[in-house]
């Protein structure tokens, strides 16, 4: 009798089993996987796009980016599929017309051309060649297990019709079936997807990056890099311009770990290197001109900040592959491939290689001013090889200075990106959750309540943003 009663009971234990195995339970779902909805990249042509009349319940065949629903089956019930692409409101036209979205239209998919992209084949210089606008391209790696946040840096950028983006898909192979799905949505959204492995990257992806950011900066175009967990509120390619014409000495200039701003100077033009004012200039430099001639930006942070922790995590490169551009990366991996340095974070090796040298050697020369028009404010790195510059703390934030300590909001000026670091932990949960409360990641629009994305990123959201 307890032999048959044992039985049953297995029994029953089993049937539960399989049918809450079967049965989707919210509560199982994390946080972070809200993202992977197929309404992924939908807005993506500059202006802000009502999303509060969705078609709920539409089925899976009609949903307009089939790849997530994959990815969907791991989302939370709230995230239904699209039955049609919204139209877009009408913003700004993008510098490229295949990324540009008119009348509803989708960018033209790159795949429909019979080249090395499609075999996943390409090298970077082709890959710039093809994808770089003004002479610029704006960069970030990835891999399969963090698609959710590149996707989120992709959505952030093109909503703000910045162009020009490139992905590097670590640790995949071209042929992946995976790999195959997720760069067909990237490139039909006029996105460069392209696999980036090597045994620096097998054995730590994390600095193992940085071997593959050398041959970018060596095809000349200017490079915005910055980290998949960025969410970008503003198009910052006019700063940065505007950075390069003031500060022509700069090789690169890189965000920042301080919690604290210096002088709060204002960007402005140099008596000495003007801004151009052709008829032809693109509209990038435009917008670059007036920014210098408005000064309603910050000016990078004076000397002190380059003895804080430079933050990897958002750097740009200026157009020319520089000698002291080439060599601040050259360092930096020299160093990344010695005393074991690659299987540390990134971030201090590289840091004390430019301003100090390694364990068995130290510059003649460490850290030191640099004189330019605004003063001594640029940072001497590498033996006086190279001419680095913080970008300012109140504009390129981390969630700390951003949302906590509103840096930008003291300044009077407004955010150009929120870097999800520098919290108690920094999990991919604990990232989510803070680009969640600024409501700058990719969810359906229910887990807001019924807010339309103007709600959410426009004015009532303004001060919350700091847009």
């Amino acid at each position: 009798r307890i032999g048959v009663l044992l039985c049953m009971g297995l029994a029953c234990g089993l049937l539960l089993f399989c049918v809450h195995d079967w049965v989707p339970h919210e509560e199982h779902v994390r946080p972070m996987q809200g993202l992977a909805s197929p309404r992924l990249l939908q807005a993506h042509s500059g202006g802000p796009v009502d999303i509060s009349e969705r078609t709920r319940g539409a089925s899976s065949a009609s949903a307009p980016f089939p790849y997530l629903r994959g990815l969907a089956k791991k989302a939370t019930s709230r995230q239904q599929s699209l039955a049609e692409p919204q139209e877009p409101t009408r913003g700004a036209p993008s510098a490229s017309s295949e990324r540009a979205t008119r009348g509803g239209e989708r960018p033209v998919s790159r795949e429909s051309e019979d080249d090395c992209e499609a075999r996943g084949t390409c090298t970077v210089a082709e890959m710039v060649r093809r994808y770089a606008e003004d002479e610029t391209v704006v960069v970030t790696f990835g891999n399969s297990r963090q698609q959710h946040f590149t996707a989120n840096w992709v959505y952030h950028l093109q909503r703000l019709n910045v162009g020009g983006l490139l992905v590097g898909m670590m640790n995949m192979a071209a042929a992946e079936t995976e790999f195959v799905k997720f760069a067909r949505v990237m490139r039909a959204r006029g996105v460069g997807c392209y696999v980036v492995n090597s045994p620096e990257v097998k054995m730590q992806p994390q600095g193992g990056r940085w071997f593959h950011v050398l041959p970018l900066l060596r095809t000349g175009a200017r490079v915005l890099l910055s980290d998949s967990d960025v969410a970008w509120l503003r198009d910052p390619r006019p700063y940065l311009r505007a950075l390069e014409i003031s500060h022509p000495k700069v090789d690169f200039a890189v965000s920042s770990d301080a919690q604290h701003m210096s002088d709060r100077r204002r960007l402005s033009l140099s008596t000495k290197t003007p801004a151009s004012e052709s008829a032809g200039a693109s509209t990038v430099e435009a917008a670059a001109t007036a920014l210098l001639r408005d000064r309603s930006e910050l000016d990078i942070e004076d000397f002190g900040h380059c003895h804080e922790s430079m933050n990897i995590g958002v750097m740009f490169f200026p157009r020319g592959a520089r000698r002291g551009t080439l060599e601040a990366l050259e360092q930096a991996t020299a160093h990344l491939s010695s005393e074991g340095n690659l299987r540390r974070v990134d971030q201090g090796p590289i840091n004390y290689r430019w301003k100090f040298g390694a364990k068995a050697f130290k510059w003649h020369k460490p850290l030191h001013r640099v004189q330019d028009d605004s003063g001594r404010r640029l940072c001497g790195l590498v033996n006086g090889s190279v001419v680095g510059a913080v970008l300012p703390s109140a504009q390129f934030c981390n969630t700390l200075t951003h949302s906590v300590l509103r840096l930008w909001k003291a300044a009077g000026v407004q955010p150009y990106a929120l870097h999800a670091v520098y919290m108690r932990r920094q999990e991919e949960d604990w990232k989510v959750m803070r680009l969640r409360e600024q409501q700058v990641w990719l969810d359906a629009h229910a887990w807001y309540g019924n807010l339309t994305l103007r709600d959410r990123v426009g004015d009532r959201a303004g001060d919350r943003l700091g847009g």
